[in-house]
């Protein structure tokens, strides 16, 4: 496979990507176009594919990745107690101060 037979395969793809078709259809039409002998190339490939997919922006999803809807790393926020003093740091009670209905 040459360059310009590989980037046509890269744009068909992204564009199969952002037409919303099923994972599984285009995984099965891409894999078509190599010559793989093991099951480990294969499984290279779809990693690499997933990889690309999880960063193509979407029209679907209104022009955000996969991988930003879906972040990896998640910030555990602190609960404040009624009596524990304000995160805003007034010095007040949380209750007397930001926690008022």
């Amino acid at each position: 496979m040459n360059s310009e037979e590989a980037e046509d395969l890269i744009i068909s793809l992204d564009a199969e990507f952002k037409n919303n078709r099923k994972p599984s259809e285009i995984m099965k039409a891409f894999l078509a176009n190599f010559d793989i002998s093991s099951l480990e190339e294969a499984n290279f490939i779809g990693n690499e594919v997933m990889k690309f997919f999880n960063n193509t922006r979407l029209w679907v999803t209104k022009g955000y990745t996969p991988e930003e809807l879906n972040p990896t790393t998640v910030i555990k926020k602190e609960k404040v107690g009624r009596n524990d003093p304000c995160p805003c740091g007034s010095g007040k009670k949380y209750k007397k101060c930001c926690g008022k209905k």
